[in-house]
């Protein structure tokens, strides 16, 4: 069974691993985006000839779709991200109260149980009661 403190560290480890990734594609979109402007750079210095307005501006939009072709795909939407750990936070909050409500019926059918035997033996449960209490006091007294 899973703890609500293992279920918390769960959830802080999958939002900074999301954190991580999102930073990671981030990093690689930023690479992709100076990779694509340094060879818009080197055709345009390499370009001998003169240059006219048509090829300019093509060579222009050419270097836009490529930076908006990367854009759309690689960043997530900040309130995407923002949703999903919502979402796993509500998953593991969820886990935890079911967690949580099994622990407290199984405490509880515990708790019946000896009660019951109680209710059914007592001269039993107050012996049982008595030598534990004679053995903790035995074990206290030798520990001093």
């Amino acid at each position: 069974m899973t703890t609500k403190k293992e279920a918390e560290e769960k959830v802080a480890e999958t939002a900074t691993e999301m954190e991580e990734k999102a930073q990671k594609e981030f990093e690689e979109l930023k690479k992709e985006a100076a990779a694509a402007m340094e060879e818009a750079a080197k055709k345009l210095k390499n370009a001998r000839s003169k240059i006219e307005g048509e090829e300019l501006e093509a060579l222009v939009k050419d270097m836009e779709e490529t930076l908006q072709s990367l854009l759309p795909e690689k960043v997530p939407d900040t309130a995407e991200v923002q949703e999903t750990v919502k979402a796993v936070i509500h998953d593991a909050e969820e886990t935890i109260k079911t967690l949580a409500e099994k622990e407290a019926e199984v405490m509880q059918e515990k708790v019946e149980t000896v009660e019951s035997f109680v209710a059914d033996h007592p001269i039993a449960s107050i012996t049982i009661a008595a030598g534990a209490g004679f053995l903790v006091g035995l074990i206290a007294a030798k520990l001093r």
